[in-house]
């Protein structure tokens, strides 16, 4: 862990180096108060509580889940009557492929893209989701306790589902059947992913379900997640990774090389795994996980090196 007073002269000059957009008015007290401070909100708000009682605070999204659930389920059904089995199999496999896909894509996203140096209570919701990936990678037993139905349902899944299945449902009669049954799989199995993440981190490790879907292949198996937790550049599907080596390969294609010097998968493997203490991403307030922070945080070391080598001029 940095040193307080050190930390407390690199904010200084940060504050001095940084522009007014990313450079918060705050003391590093405050800046890493309110950093503690919005992450401790969040867990415990994501915190296990008794089913009925998330039901009875937040009514509207079981209800809305059930309707939505209504609708889509009918109108599935009605395509799946009017042809084959084989002909709903085949829908549902490339459903499963693309829910996969769709997944290891938005992990990507949110595994890197720089969280802001700004003030933490600012950032926006995909600031935050962005940060609650990178800080999985700290910390990824986190998935053991979390709140499956308001974290892993809710927050997640439906927030994706409840407009994407609307829009669904009123284009419905401008597809093809086809096309339909593979979206209806698409949308369910995703508003779940986090289910059968939580599930290759360990949770439910002694059910035989759990242990039946994973073996099998519908649900993605600890020894693959697990790799990507160890090298976190590939692997990234959490349904159950079929759709990775295509996803691994857009990775390498079109974003790896891309990535700014701070997000690079060596420097998160660095950060999160050789370093962790010392980059100071374990405990609160999390700085260490802002690439900003570790940018700024590594030029001033450097700088700070380069000054103490270089020799005197003589008088």
């Amino acid at each position: 862990m940095v040193d307080h007073v050190v930390r407390r002269s690199l904010w200084n000059g940060l504050r001095r180096s940084c522009g007014p957009a990313d450079n918060p008015p705050l003391s590093l007290d405050e800046y890493e108060a309110r950093n503690a401070a919005s992450f401790a909100a969040f867990a415990a708000e994501v915190a296990p509580q008794p089913l009925l009682s998330r039901w009875r605070a937040d009514p509207q999204n079981p209800l809305l889940m059930l309707l939505l659930f209504s609708i889509h389920g009918c109108s599935a059904a009605a395509v799946v009557g009017a042809h084959s089995w084989p002909y709903a199999g085949c829908a549902a496999l490339l459903g499963l492929f693309c829910a996969d896909a769709m997944t290891g894509l938005v992990h990507i996203a949110l595994d890197y893209t720089p969280v802001p140096f700004a003030d933490p209570l600012s950032r926006t919701p995909f600031e935050l989701a962005c940060f609650g990936f990178q800080y999985h990678h700290v910390k990824p037993d986190n998935w053991l306790t979390a709140d499956m139905w308001y974290y892993g349902i809710c927050r997640t899944g439906l927030s994706f589902y409840f407009p994407m299945a609307a829009l669904h449902w009123l284009a419905w009669a401008r597809l093809a059947d086809f096309a339909n049954l593979v979206l209806y799989v698409v949308l369910h199995v995703g508003m779940f992913c986090q289910v059968s993440h939580a599930a290759a981190h360990g949770r439910w490790a002694g059910s035989r379900w759990v242990k039946l879907l994973q073996r099998s292949g519908l649900w993605v198996s600890p020894a693959a997640h697990r790799l990507h937790h160890c090298e976190l550049d590939k692997n990234f599907c959490i349904v159950n990774g079929w759709a990775n080596p295509l996803v691994d390969r857009l990775f390498r294609t079109l974003v790896a090389h891309r990535l700014p010097p701070s997000m690079t998968p060596a420097v998160q493997r660095e950060v999160y795994i050789a370093r962790r203490a010392a980059n100071a991403v374990e405990a609160p307030p999390y700085h260490g996980l802002v690439p900003g922070y570790r940018e700024r945080l590594r030029h001033r070391q450097s700088s700070s090196r380069s000054c103490l080598a270089r020799p005197r001029a003589g008088r």
